[in-house]
């Protein structure tokens, strides 16, 4: 259980090193762009959905986990200052991801997508030793 806990908080922390961007004089180290067309009403330039991860391992045996990770995800997001976790149809950009088991490696994936856009601006694989009895 600890590794389980290990992996969803380096996913969290990865995806929100994207999110919060690190100033380094007066550049950011990662400048997620604005919205091609904000025009639908309701979407907030910092507004966020995170979608339900999948598993797509084999015996999908891996459900719960793929759940555990997204809500960790929308914890974390949830206490971000000036970001808004909101339904998918009125965000301005969509995290989406999965997660699958080879051998004795569990392996997320996840995905930042502008919304507006349609157009992936991030995205990460994260792979870690997991013996088949920690699960």
């Amino acid at each position: 259980m600890k590794r389980h806990m290990l992996l969803t908080v380096v996913a969290a922390f990865g995806l929100l090193s994207v999110l919060l961007p690190v100033r380094q004089g007066a550049n950011a180290r990662h400048h997620i762009p604005p919205l091609a067309s904000p025009g639908v009403p309701d979407v907030l330039d910092k507004s966020i959905a995170v979608l339900p991860f999948l598993d797509v391992s084999d015996n999908q045996q891996l459900a719960w986990f793929a759940e555990d990770v997204r809500e960790e995800i929308l914890l974390k997001l949830a206490k971000v200052d000036g970001f808004k976790v909101v339904p998918s149809s009125n965000a301005a950009y969509l995290l989406e991801g999965n997660v699958w088991r080879v051998d004795n490696r569990i392996r997320v994936h996840v995905q930042l997508i502008n919304a507006g856009r349609d157009k992936s601006i991030w995205a990460e694989t994260y792979d870690r030793d997991l013996p088949m009895d920690s699960l």
